[in-house]
């Protein structure tokens, strides 16, 4: 079993710890990421979607970039490695012919520009869905663990299954991490942390708003249902997307939920059990106020950057 450091976002706290600075050659870009959004599909989502992004120097006051990272992007996770370098992770609608799969933009330079990557999963075998919802960690050692939802070997239904690779672009299959479907509940789009001594993992809820809660005694291989939850803010159930580990140990949830008027704001947990609403709004989508957003604004992921600033990557629906 391979110990994980703490938090899937990869703070600078951690950096001197993790040994993940191992020369990566990136090239040229693997595919040329789609300029476009393309309606019409029957599912919406990476197609219709695009990858935006904001900066902040205190993490509480954010400024958009107002600038496209990528047109059908979807299901966003980030971190940041020893070196600087930031690695998006995001279901992409269109790579090199193949239509919902994962992919990763690089960018060395505080996410100015970036290198586009196909991301590989060797040894899933057979027919499935597509691997989606891309979850991303990193282990003492320096190796990457991706989760990511799918629905392999006959599983009844969906799950979370993960593969481990130490250059954060190609991966091994390594097997199922968490499954539930009971109870109309059905859990995908993990976010896996480390907290009061322990992994754990929040998926969202398939048939609403509630998040599915998990816990791991094996380093974050294999998860246990715990409960099922609303976390509200303001009365209303939000969705928790991504944890950024805070230097007492904490973790802060990035949240959104769907809608003019719906803000990006944050829980923090001690516990991975009980959560408290940070009544902080950082980015509000408001309908036509930024030619660039539509609908929503979701999937908040935040990585701090070496000169101390915060980078924040989100999905919005193009208008």
């Amino acid at each position: 079993m391979k110990k994980l450091l703490t938090g899937l976002t990869v703070l600078t706290l951690l950096s001197a710890a993790c040994g993940n600075n191992a020369s990566v050659d990136l090239g040229e870009n693997d595919f040329t990421p789609p300029t476009e959004v393309e309606r019409g599909k029957a599912n919406a989502g990476p197609f219709e979607q695009r990858l935006l992004s904001a900066r902040s120097s205190d993490g509480i006051h954010w400024t958009r970039d107002n600038t496209i990272i990528s047109e059908q992007g979807n299901a966003c996770d980030m971190l940041i490695r020893d070196d600087g370098s930031i690695y998006l992770y995001y279901v992409a609608g269109n790579v090199l012919g193949e239509s919902e799969v994962i992919a990763a933009a690089v960018s060395e330079d505080d996410g100015a520009s970036w290198t586009f990557k196909k991301v590989t999963v060797s040894g899933v075998t057979g027919n499935h869905p597509p691997l989606g919802d891309p979850d991303i960690a990193m282990l003492e050692d320096g190796t990457y663990r991706l989760y990511f939802t799918s629905q392999l070997n006959d599983d009844k239904g969906p799950g979370i299954y993960y593969a481990e690779g130490t250059d954060g672009l190609n991966f091994d299959y390594q097997g199922l991490a968490f499954t539930y479907n009971e109870d109309d509940h059905v859990s995908w789009d993990s976010s896996a942390f480390y907290v009061d001594g322990h992994w754990a993992m929040l998926t969202f809820d398939n048939f609403g708003s509630k998040m599915i809660h998990a816990s791991s005694d094996d380093g974050g291989e294999s998860y246990t249902f715990v409960k099922v939850e609303d976390v509200t803010h303001n009365g209303e159930p939000y969705f928790l997307s991504n944890p950024f580990t805070l230097p007492d140990g904490s973790v802060r949830f990035w949240a959104f939920q769907l809608g003019s008027g719906k803000s990006v704001i944050s829980f923090v947990t001690e516990d991975g059990l009980t959560w408290e609403d940070e009544g902080i709004e950082y980015l509000t989508y408001e309908d036509g106020a930024n030619e660039l957003e539509g609908y929503y604004i979701k999937d908040p992921v935040v990585v701090q950057l070496e000169d101390g600033s915060y980078f924040m990557v989100y999905v919005t629906r193009a208008p």
